[in-house]
């Protein structure tokens, strides 16, 4: 009866451990999977920063008769019309200090020579174009000159500032970063191109000198330039330009500067730059609200350090510095996206 009793309970018993072992199983490996999937929601952000998949657009480029007559440095431009105004400093002490040129599909009209400081920012103020800012004997200045009048105002900016990135519109310039007394700037200011007031606009999350700046689409989009350690930014950040926010953070596979950027087709292009001051770039980003996309174009050779602007629909690349050295060609870029574009 004793060994009876044991088979009998031997079968309900192992049954138990079975259905035990099953269940462990399940808390075990369901439990894994359920913890998983919060990081995997997490990690999606980081995602469209990447560029998984390139945007097919390509590059038509073709040279006007005609170029700079002699190679700029610390060169900006703005978009005024059918126009791209253009100023930088001299290279070499053959040239004057600072010089401006109009631009336009016909041709290019020479501006008055004038002392530009270095570092200085090209913008928009009382309906006139100003170099302000930039350094001289190696002192960040908050004075500017009229290009127009030959007018000097000493006390333009309300504080020192030199290498600012700057992007300009009909209604306002935005000077990002840049150098000052103490040090490195994160400040971004506004200035009124009508009557000229500046207020302080933001905040970058960190201080960085020479950013590539645009506006465009409610946003404003800092891209890149030179950290306080010496190091070259990665980051791309983006405000909504309505409520002053920062919307989003971006990330390049490397750290940029001596790029352009410019808004054309409702999104914004960055366009070369250099990772190192020996390995120039010549790739085409779009930037989105939310992404990166690295485009199957390129520039027609690496550049950095040049000017930027959009005119009939094209982008007009204006000097720099190539692999061979400073250039004064003037190229002209229509970008054909084969694709729809990101959202």
């Amino acid at each position: 009866m004793i060994i009876q009793s044991r088979w009998r309970v031997r079968p309900r018993f192992f049954v138990f451990l079975m259905t035990l072992m099953v269940i462990l199983i399940w808390l075990i490996f369901g439990h894994a999977g359920f913890s998983h999937a919060p990081n995997t929601s997490q990690a999606r952000p980081k995602l469209l920063t990447a560029h998984r998949t390139s945007l097919p657009v390509r590059c038509l480029t073709h040279y006007p008769a005609f170029a700079l007559p002699f190679p700029l440095k610390d060169i900006q431009s703005i978009t005024l019309g059918n126009n791209i105004l253009v100023a930088g400093t001299s290279r070499d002490n053959s040239h004057s200090q600072g010089v401006s040129y109009a631009i336009s599909p016909g041709g290019l009209v020479q501006g008055p020579s004038l002392s530009l400081p270095a570092g200085g920012t090209l913008l928009i103020s009382q309906n006139m174009t100003w170099w302000a800012g930039g350094s001289t004997h190696n002192t960040p200045d908050t004075s500017a000159i009229n290009l127009q009048s030959h007018q000097t105002l000493s006390n333009f900016l309300p504080v020192a500032l030199s290498n600012a990135g700057v992007a300009v519109t009909s209604r306002a310039s935005y000077l990002v970063g840049g150098n000052s007394h103490g040090g490195f700037s994160a400040r971004i200011y506004q200035l009124s191109s009508s009557n000229g007031t500046i207020q302080n606009w933001g905040l970058l999350p960190q201080a960085v000198k020479d950013p590539t700046v645009q506006v465009g689409n409610n946003m404003l989009v800092v891209a890149g330039g030179i950290l306080p350690n010496g190091s070259m930014n990665s980051s791309v950040w983006i405000y909504q330009l309505s409520s002053h926010h920062l919307i989003n953070t971006l990330q390049l596979p490397y750290g940029i500067s001596g790029a352009q950027m410019v808004y054309l087709q409702h999104h914004f292009w960055l366009l070369g730059g250099e990772t190192s001051p020996h390995h120039l770039l010549s790739t085409i980003w779009v930037i989105t609200s939310h992404s990166l996309i690295l485009t199957t174009a390129h520039l027609p050779t690496a550049l950095t350090q040049f000017a930027a602007g959009v005119m009939n629909h094209q982008i007009w690349i204006i000097g720099g510095v190539t692999p061979a050295g400073p250039t004064t060609t003037i190229r002209v870029l229509k970008l054909i996206v084969s694709a729809p574009y990101p959202h």
